[in-house]
């Protein structure tokens, strides 16, 4: 792989972001907001094989398309039931998309290069790369790690990661997450290990949110938000039976745009309740509920929390030790979260937030996490252009 050196340090900066091809949106969402932090200081450019990423993105970054692996490998494609778009087998697969990131980095001459939690990609495409790029090389983490990803971001493996990037952030605050204690972090680890706090938009304002979306004075609001929408199809048709035990609430479902749930099922003439399809608004009406019902993705918590929502957490993992459930635990703590099992739990917990009401809680949790990653950057990239001079 031949990529040239760094362009001159008088230029504006360069930043390339990977996010690899996952199950939901929330790596693509939370780069997304890393890129927006960055506007007006960095060109940035995203590499991803996930298409939503033309809707999730800042429209002053642009996107560099990869073909995705849910198309190239059958075993994806066939859990999808779509078919494969390429007959080839999966070594010349992972050499394509190598190749492709490759001419991208060449071309574009990264100053720095970010990649969201799986350090090298899902297969290994970026190996390469990472190896061989001047680019500083920030690898962002959230602060829980899903337990069949501890084989590459935690103890031993996340030291050998360590050896490879500049930077390991950890989009979380230390005070929810003993992140160092928790995955056994060795000592090249903790010395790059830096705490970015949560990654989140800033609060919105509720007043104009309630009426943009049509909310009555003096219910309370409820948002269902289901994410990308896949394996919360269960949690949303019982969000739309909350009003209908409750009198003083108005429900929104927020659909995901992976969801499985078929139009006539969403399509029910249910009083003080709303369907919406996702959109860029998702966020707003996240962060303005006094009520966000959700599977404990990162996103929508973080976006809950900007708001000051309540949060009830049914999680779509299935594992007591998967990050939803882990970090919905963990935050209890500083934040009202309740914690559900079963579907059969979410009305009772919902009407426990409810006799809380009208007291919204002031967040105690650092929310800081991308305007700290853009102090970040540019202090380094002060850094290596003192270096270099």
């Amino acid at each position: 792989m031949d990529i040239p050196a760094a362009r001159d340090v008088s230029r504006t900066a360069r930043a390339l972001f990977f996010v690899h091809d996952g199950t939901s949106l929330g790596h693509l969402k939370r780069a997304a907001r890393l890129m927006a932090a960055l506007q007006g200081r960095a060109s940035s450019l995203l590499a991803t094989g996930m298409r939503a990423a033309a809707t999730i993105v800042p429209q002053d970054v642009e996107i560099a398309l990869l073909p995705g692996w849910d198309g190239m490998l059958a075993e994806r494609a066939a859990r999808l039931g779509r078919c494969r778009w390429w007959n080839a087998s999966r070594e010349e697969s992972l050499r394509f998309r190598k190749a492709i990131l490759a001419a991208i980095a060449a071309e574009f001459r990264p100053d720095i290069v970010v990649v969201d939690y799986l350090p090298y990609g899902q297969y290994g495409e970026l190996h390469e790369l990472l190896g061989v790029t001047p680019a500083l090389k920030y690898l962002v983490i959230r602060g829980v790690v899903d337990r069949p990803d501890l084989a590459v971001l935690g103890g031993e493996a996340l030291e050998r990661v360590a050896g490879t990037y500049d930077r390991l952030l950890v989009a979380a605050d230390p005070g929810v997450v003993d992140f160092d204690a928790r995955y056994g972090l060795g000592p090249m680890a903790r010395a790059k290990r830096h705490f970015l706090g949560y990654i989140a938009d800033p609060p919105p304002d509720r007043k104009l949110t309630r009426r943009s979306f049509g909310v009555p004075e003096g219910l309370a609001w409820v948002v269902c938000s289901a994410g990308s929408g896949r394996n919360a199809e269960e949690m949303m048709l019982e969000c739309m039976k909350l009003s209908q035990v409750y009198e003083n609430i108005f429900v929104h479902i927020l659909v995901g745009p992976l969801s499985r749930l078929r139009d006539e099922e969403l399509d029910a003439d249910v009083e003080r309740c709303l369907v919406v399809r996702w959109n860029a608004d998702g966020p707003l009406m996240n962060g303005a509920a006094d009520i966000v019902v959700c599977g404990g993705g990162y996103n929508s918590v973080c976006e809950a929390l900007s708001g000051g929502a309540r949060i009830v957490v049914l999680p779509n993992q299935t594992c007591d030790d998967d990050e939803q459930r882990v970090h919905a635990s963990l935050l209890s703590g500083r934040h009202p979260v309740s914690l559900i099992a079963t579907r059969a739990q979410l009305k009772s917990a919902v009407g426990e937030h409810l006799l809380a009401l009208p007291d919204r809680p002031r967040c105690s949790v650092d929310l800081a996490g991308a305007e700290r990653f853009r102090k970040l950057v540019e202090d380094d990239l002060k850094t290596r252009a003192m270096d270099l001079q």
